[in-house]
């Protein structure tokens, strides 16, 4: 399929807990009210009875701008089969990359995503629009202003660079006397509309530490358990630190921090009902805190 070289799509959402921005292909929904907007007069008639047609463009995703939120994922993505249903848009989505933030696309300067002609700011308002502009020539210029960096040679994982996924990536050890405190996690992570993801949740014909340097890399931050040292939770911890992401040490004993750590701030509960409770309000808070909220 060749794209178009002068238009493209643009897609702003909210809220990154939706699934395009959650997986890197599938299905995503768009309310239909907000089909359109910002886009030029000429174009929207073009399109407004033949949104398959919109299949033809190149696709920009991207969240909505926010100033103390600045890891915001984008993606270049190609869509089809977009279905109107009534309230909502249907449509298959496949990200191709998108290693950048929706912070650079917006600061970059390189595409036509501003101001509508109506004087709305796009970067924060979630719509479907149809812009001028070649979107692929545009993003290797973006690409082009950003360091090249090389996969660690420890791990083989394709396609590289990563793209972010904004998940929650939890390292805690393989048992089940921690199951209640990863569904405290997973509570608080859902309570603020974030994806908690544990390495063991992840099946395929992969290498494990492949699979955990995946889900570190593509995370948004990481929570890490060093309750009884665990070798593996330790390295991984190590990993997520070296990897420059954002990590939340939680321990039911002091002593479990070793030395090298005890100088970052740690979250301590106790594994009963009320400890667990306590673990999901101060969790809630820390990464309120890391968000900038």
């Amino acid at each position: 399929m060749e794209w178009s070289q002068t238009h493209y799509n643009l897609i702003v959402y909210a809220a990154t807990d939706h699934p395009v921005f959650r997986s890197l292909s599938g299905w995503g929904y768009f309310p239909a009210g907000r089909m359109l907007e910002g886009t030029d007069g000429g174009l929207k008639s073009k399109f407004s009875d033949n949104l398959k047609d919109l299949s033809d463009l190149p696709t920009l995703v991207v969240a909505e701008r926010h100033p103390d939120n600045l890891g915001q994922p984008a993606f270049v993505s190609r869509i089809d089969q977009i279905e109107n249903q009534g309230t909502n848009i249907r449509f298959r989505f496949d990200h191709l990359f998108g290693r950048f933030t929706s912070e650079e696309v917006f600061n970059s300067g390189l595409f036509d995503i501003f101001l509508s002609s109506s004087g709305i700011d796009e970067t924060r308002r979630t719509h479907w629009a149809v812009k001028n502009g070649n979107l692929m020539e545009s993003v290797l210029q973006l690409l082009n202003q950003q360091p090249i960096e090389k996969c660690p040679k420890a791990f083989s994982v394709e396609p590289w660079p990563l793209a972010h996924l904004g998940h929650v990536a939890v390292m805690m050890p393989f048992d089940t006397a921690f199951n209640p405190v990863y569904e405290a996690v997973r509570e608080t992570c859902q309570g603020l509309r974030l994806k908690p993801l544990r390495v063991d949740e992840i099946y395929g014909p992969t290498h494990i530490i492949d699979d955990v340097f995946r889900t570190i890399e593509q995370s948004k931050l990481v929570v890490s358990d060093l309750t009884g040292r665990n070798p593996n939770v330790l390295y991984e911890t190590g990993l997520a630190h070296a990897r420059n992401r954002d990590v939340i040490m939680i321990v039911q004993n002091d002593e479990d921090v070793p030395f090298d750590l005890r100088h970052i701030r740690y979250v301590r509960y106790l594994p009963n009902a009320q400890g667990l409770e306590e673990l999901t309000v101060e969790l809630t808070e820390t990464i309120r805190a890391i968000q900038g909220q």
